[in-house]
């Protein structure tokens, strides 16, 4: 790309653009066709990564959603032949000014741009290399169509700057291995980590379309709530239809002691801790925690109105 094709894309100055990208034998070496499914948590999970980075540095983020499969794929110049060929994923753009933008590029603006020209090769895995069919059929069928407003937009909010603490703790962070089975928490430290699943936090605020994931919440420990089955409603809308898929004797009570921006309900109290566990692959952590996360994805509805491609949005995030 020269600087005239790069001024005609009308980006504020010190735009950086970033294509995330999937290689899926590097996965179904180890996870066989289920490769196609860890490459988008691994999207996924890279997306959270550069939204928080950017945003701890008062950077903007947002998604290209317009631009198609096909684009970036003439874009970046790869070669979608051999078994470890490089697959893009999503096209972001990243302003360093501080200042909110609502930039889209099209997919026929990038159609204008000559394909870079790339040196050397990459490296190979293996030369040993099994062959998953089916990995290349999900992800033809998932290719992004090249068009504009594709999906359901939600509703714009103010990109915010990460506060140092949070920062800090990012840095500092750790997965969990296990859990005793003994320490509760707040509901107000609770109501806070929910806080952080909605769209307009986070680093789920960088994604441009509605939510389609809600929450199941298994409550073993927290103080002040009754130990049972909830539901976080990520988008208000759907709790109508939420509710006649279900079973007909839950109670969907709303949480009286959450805020008015969580949309909490009690389906059913008890003690949940084996469900949990087994709803887990039989892992402790579910049941021995405070509390436990499944979710509820809008596939069916979603595909037949906006494609396979619509499974790239969501497959990795609470998006």
């Amino acid at each position: 790309m020269n600087r005239d094709e790069w001024t005609n894309l009308g980006l504020p100055e010190g735009t950086l653009l970033m294509v995330l990208s999937s290689i899926y034998l590097r996965e179904s070496w180890k996870y066989g066709e289920r490769a196609f499914r860890n490459c988008m948590l691994d999207v996924g999970h890279a997306l959270g990564t550069v939204g928080m980075a950017a945003s701890c540095l008062g950077w903007q983020i947002a998604i290209q959603d317009e631009v198609g499969t096909e684009d970036l794929y003439s874009l970046l110049g790869m070669d979608d032949v051999d078994l470890e060929a490089e697959r893009p994923n999503c096209l972001l753009a990243i302003f360093n000014d501080g200042v909110i933008h609502n930039v889209s590029l099209s997919s026929e603006t990038m159609r204008a741009f000559h394909s870079a020209s790339f040196k050397g090769r990459p490296n190979v895995l293996s030369v040993d290399q099994v062959d998953w069919p089916i990995i290349n059929s999900v992800s033809g069928a998932t290719s992004k169509p090249a068009k504009m407003d594709v999906y359901e937009k939600k509703a714009a909010f103010a990109k915010r700057k990460a506060s140092s603490e949070i920062c800090r703790v990012i840095r500092r962070r750790r997965s969990a291995q296990a859990m005793d089975g003994r320490t509760t928490i707040s509901s107000d430290k609770f109501y806070e980590i929910l806080r952080l699943t909605l769209p307009n936090q986070l680093p789920l605020s960088l994604f441009p379309w509605k939510p389609h994931v809600d929450l199941v919440l298994f409550i073993h420990r927290i103080q002040g709530l009754e130990s049972g089955l909830y539901l976080l409603a990520r988008d208000e809308g759907r709790v109508d239809e939420l509710r006649n898929l279900m079973a007909a004797d839950f109670a969907w009570e709303r949480n009286k002691s959450s805020t008015k921006d969580l949309k909490i309900y009690l389906l059913a109290q008890g003690d949940l801790r084996p469900m949990a566990r087994q709803a887990s692959c039989h892992q402790e952590i579910a049941s021995d925690g405070c509390f436990a996360v499944a979710m509820i994805a809008e596939f069916e509805k979603s595909i037949k109105k906006f494609g396979y491609g619509f499974i790239i949005g969501y497959t990795g995030n609470v998006a």
